[in-house]
């Protein structure tokens, strides 16, 4: 369903349609991580992420601005800047990488202080779902 698209935007425009949308701004660490991948799922609960020094930190403002700071790519702690936009039960992250802009779209719901974001490749063959905790 969800998918990673490139994208060369020249700005974007942070729409909040719904509640869901309006409850994203704060700063969200992550608290469980799992990915399906060879037809299995494996899930890190937030004990092994501390204990391994996981990072994965989302910090939304209201304005729409998004900062990802996260190690889980290759262990060096990354720091990307971008824009963030909601739409009913999508959440994108537009964020620079580089010398281009990548886009994330995500299927995301929120309970109480827990983000998930849920996304898959186009086949369905790996997919990853991240729940973030409020800080």
């Amino acid at each position: 369903m969800s998918t990673l698209v490139l994208l060369l935007i020249t700005g974007v425009v942070p729409s909040l349609p719904s509640t869901q949308g309006n409850a994203l701004p704060g700063t969200w660490h992550i608290v469980e991580f799992a990915m399906l991948r060879d037809g299995a799922w494996a899930t890190t609960p937030e004990g092994r992420l501390r204990e391994d020094g996981a990072v994965w930190d989302l910090a939304f403002t209201p304005e729409g601005h998004v900062t990802q700071t996260d190690n889980m790519r290759n262990g060096t702690l990354e720091v990307y800047e971008g824009v963030w936009a909601a739409e009913a039960d999508e959440l994108a992250l537009t964020l620079q990488v580089g010398d281009r802009e990548l886009t994330l779209i995500y299927a995301y719901d929120l309970a109480d202080d827990d983000l998930v974001l849920r996304r898959s490749s186009p086949g369905g063959a790996m997919a990853v779902v991240a729940t973030f905790r409020r800080e």
